[in-house]
């Protein structure tokens, strides 16, 4: 099984940057979830985390990233939605204050 990682470190962006990479990418259920957190550092991380994975998955397929749609299993883990993909991608996305990985396969769901 192969798995490719990709790491951002976005403490540096400042607060436009971050605002503006997420401006027409993010769905509304993202958007929505972004909403609920209480602090505005922890919305800009959501925002910023969600907006580098769909960045990342648009190098594994040709879909631009807003155009990216994701549903939900039994366990409330995200997965890919879009019909008619080329091939399976599975991914997980883990992030924290300033920081997000990303995990990318074509093997099995990570």
């Amino acid at each position: 099984m192969e798995v490719d990682l990709w790491f951002a470190d976005y403490a540096a962006l400042s607060c436009e940057e971050l605002a503006s990479s997420s401006d027409g990418i993010l769905d509304a259920e993202e958007l929505a979830r972004r909403d609920r957190f209480v602090f505005e550092r922890d919305r800009r991380n959501f925002a910023v985390s969600h907006v580098f994975l769909r960045r990342i998955l648009s190098r594994y397929a040709p879909l631009a990233p807003a155009e990216w749609r994701f549903d939900f299993n039994t366990w409330g883990k995200p997965r890919i939605a879009n019909p008619n993909l080329e091939q399976a991608i599975h991914f997980n996305l883990s992030h924290t204050r300033g920081a997000a990985l990303v995990g990318v396969s074509y093997d099995a769901e990570i």
